[in-house]
């Protein structure tokens, strides 16, 4: 990738006019890379391996992909799509990441009723 430098400081990508990011730190789709890794390293527990952060590098990599194909539908095949999107979650798996688990809409035995005096 042109451009690309490989140091823990150096997040942000432009999107050249070939098709190619660099990194300089400002731009949407860094902020997102940015986001993501944070995010998955967090959910790791907050220290990852020299594997784990290649798998988090790469998954972000591939999740800044699809979110450009979202945004510029027309440019992209439908196969292209479904292959990045197989990978991404076969990527994920490998990470061992799990959905967090959804909130529990029952109420606690243990939570004291208020009812409105009449």
């Amino acid at each position: 990738m042109e451009g690309y430098t490989p140091t823990e400081g150096s997040t942000t990508f432009k999107t050249t006019q070939a098709g190619s990011i660099k990194r300089d730190g400002r731009t949407r789709e860094a902020r997102l890379i940015k986001r993501l890794r944070n995010d998955l390293i967090a959910q790791c527990g907050g220290t990852v391996s020299a594997s784990q952060r290649l798998l988090i590098d790469r998954i972000a990599s591939l999740s800044l992909r699809v979110h450009l194909l979202d945004s510029d539908v027309p440019e992209h095949t439908g196969r292209e799509y479904l292959d990045l999107t197989v990978t991404l979650a076969q990527l994920l798996a490998q990470l061992g990441v799990q959905p967090a688990a959804a909130p529990s809409s029952i109420m606690p035995a243990s939570s004291p009723q208020h009812e409105v005096a009449a």
